[in-house]
């Protein structure tokens, strides 16, 4: 592990590249997580910037939303904002900065949407803003509300397909010579008697469900990515991709969203430090770790949500011996 001198020069040195407080959140985007979120801003808000190094592989959309409004609101860093509650013809006068160095999925594609700027290293991927819904019948699972809507689709064309084939075969056929009437009806029956069994095991109203919370994500959205957002990324980033985990590369970052800047060297090196620290113990855990890493004597701050202090970050020092450190020394300056 980096001697803490050199971590500590690290992030002041970016902040003081960005003028930008630093936050750091790897894990669920949830309930009531977003309300530690919350609170942590309005705490320790230093700077006029902000950064955050954002890891998630989704979550509650409402959350995002929530914790995405806090920034541009804390920072002010949508135009006619003065802070919570209180409009103004003003400029924006903060820059709110998302950095993505891994994995930032569905939820997290949410909150990206409320930043100014967008920055992805060569790890960083974004992904559809695909929301997840428990299942009813199973424990701990969900499923994505895409699902029944390209099922829809599917039972559609194959109907289409299985009535326009048997139309043709009858109507045409040298043998039968179907009328065009009694060949269309044939065929009718025969797509609605194959078809039926299977539509009338869909629940309509868990279809009108999983449309609603659709709508919410995208609504959300489209509130906080009015000025990011490219002209018809929000359909594309609902409808156009086939699966939860897609990948949206920095090149395709750059088809949707209006600014997606390259990161410095130094914050590319910070999120190396962060992902291998803690990214193995908190991606896939129940709870988040929520760190302002600007915070005076960062190595005593309170990770999470809970009383440990990141003294040994992710509990585990890093293997590799002497070459752990030799990114942070390079980046931090000589003399450190």
């Amino acid at each position: 592990m980096p001697p803490k001198n050199l971590f500590e020069a690290l992030i002041k040195d970016v902040a003081d590249e960005y003028a930008s407080d630093i936050v750091l959140y790897i894990g669920p985007i949830d309930r009531p997580f977003d309300d530690a979120f919350i609170r942590r801003v309005k705490e320790r808000k230093n700077r006029d910037n902000v950064i955050l190094i954002l890891t998630t592989n989704g979550g509650d959309p409402h959350a995002a939303y929530r914790m995405a409004r806090c920034l541009q609101e804390q920072y002010e860093t949508v135009a006619g904002s003065e802070g919570i509650g209180a409009p103004s013809q003003q400029k924006a006068k903060g820059k709110f900065r998302l950095f993505v160095d891994t994995r930032c999925k569905s939820a997290g594609t949410i909150l990206a949407a409320g930043a100014n700027i967008l920055m992805l290293s060569d790890f960083g991927e974004l992904g559809p803003i695909d929301v997840q819904l428990r299942k009813s019948d199973e424990v701990g699972e969900r499923s994505s509300v895409l699902t029944p809507r390209h099922a829809m689709e599917s039972l559609q064309t194959l109907a289409l397909h299985h009535f326009e084939h048997a139309f043709k075969e009858l109507r045409f056929s040298e043998e039968l010579s179907f009328t065009t009437k009694l060949a269309a009806e044939v065929a009718k029956g025969m797509a609605v008697g194959l078809f039926e069994p299977i539509y009338g095991q869909i629940d309509p109203m868990r279809v009108g469900e999983y449309d609603r919370a659709m709508r919410i994500a995208s609504e959300y959205a489209t509130r906080l990515g009015k000025a990011n957002l490219k002209d018809g990324a929000l359909r594309r980033l609902v409808e156009g991709y086939p699966a939860h985990g897609f990948v949206i590369d920095k090149k395709e970052a750059r088809e949707l969203f209006n600014e997606v800047e390259e990161p410095s060297k130094k914050l590319i090196t910070l999120g190396e430090i962060t992902r291998e620290w803690w990214n193995p113990d908190f991606l896939a855990a129940n709870e988040p770790f929520i760190v302002y890493l600007t915070t005076p004597d960062i190595t005593n701050e309170e990770g999470g949500n809970t009383d440990e202090t990141i003294q040994n970050p992710g509990g585990n020092e890093p293997t590799g011996g002497e070459t752990d450190s030799a990114p942070v020394a390079e980046a931090a300056g000589e003399g450190i």
